[in-house]
């Protein structure tokens, strides 16, 4: 398996101009690379769930015993992550951030992500029931379930949050959905009513803003760009893939609303971990040396 580099602790927090941060990702090789002797067979042993931590001097990629995990989410406290183990409806799990902390099985869904009742201050993880690729319609439904912040484990039953499967979790307020696989679309909950922000261009791999509600980061069609847009359709900028990288993949906003993870195919078709400031499209390359996807980034603010 070949050598992670990892940047220095003191490059992404100048570059951040936080107090501590953490990434979380996966390691990925595309089904194309799996043609040479090095991948064949690969997939399933180092599909592992991996996270770096900048607070300590010398940043390392330190592994958990999660295999498989798709799409994994920070807590907002960034103690812990959610994620599945596939595109589709599946096993749901919370990992917390340390190498031989066992993961805490939660139940059955799609896309899980952390949401923070922000009236009680009540822990919840939000998913869909059914993920399809769907162009047409948003199968299964997005539910809710309450979990115990000291324990993980899932109290009591789930609750309908809307009658459709949206894929990017509740905004920090509690007011907005949103989705993506094929068509990005916005649900306000207050009203009901549903928006289409990029006139029905291909998006997908969608999240909240944390700092407004109706705010989203997306990837486009074209994998050159990812984007960012409200659901009236204002405030939309495209932030396009600098030299050096082929393609990204799976943009996700942090905590920090300056910030996002993205990771980027270099010219050997690896897929690097890059972090973004939003405001300037200025980057830095986190992680590099093997390939990686699904990375998410949590700021100590």
């Amino acid at each position: 398996m070949p050598a992670d580099t990892v940047a220095s602790r003191k490059e992404v927090l100048d570059f951040l101009g936080v107090k501590s941060c953490k990434l979380v990702f996966r390691r990925w090789y595309p089904k194309k690379q799996f043609d040479s002797d090095y991948f064949k067979g690969v997939r399933e042993a180092t599909s592992r769930l991996c996270f770096v931590d900048f607070s300590v001097p010398n940043p390392r990629v330190t592994e958990t015993g999660a295999v498989r995990p798709f799409s994994p989410a920070f807590h907002p406290d960034g103690t812990r992550i959610v994620f599945s183990v596939s595109f589709a409806a599946s096993d749901m799990y919370i990992q917390p951030l340390a190498p031989d902390a066992p993961a805490v099985k939660i139940g059955t869904g799609a896309y899980p992500t952390f949401w923070i009742d922000p009236g009680s201050g009540d822990t919840w993880v939000v998913y869909r029931t059914i993920c399809e690729a769907s162009k047409t319609d948003h199968p299964g439904e997005t539910m809710k379930m309450k979990v115990d912040p000291r324990t993980n484990e899932p109290i009591g039953e789930p609750e309908l949050v809307y009658p459709k499967g949206f894929t990017g979790g509740l905004s920090p307020d509690g007011r907005w959905l949103a989705t993506a696989i094929h068509w990005l679309t916005i649900a306000d909950l207050s009203t009901g009513t549903e928006y289409h922000p990029i006139d029905n261009n291909q998006a997908c791999n969608i999240t909240h803003s944390p700092g407004s509600g109706g705010h989203v980061l997306h990837l486009c069609a074209d994998h050159r760009f990812f984007g960012s847009i409200r659901f009236d359709k204002t405030d939309k900028i495209v932030y396009e893939a600098p030299a050096g990288i082929q393609e990204f993949q799976t943009p996700k906003w942090s905590n920090h609303p300056d910030f996002a993870a993205i990771v980027g195919a270099n010219d050997s078709w690896k897929y690097d971990v890059y972090i973004v400031r939003l405001s300037d499209q200025s980057y830095i390359k986190a992680v590099s040396g093997d390939s990686y996807v699904h990375a998410n980034l949590w700021c100590e603010l």
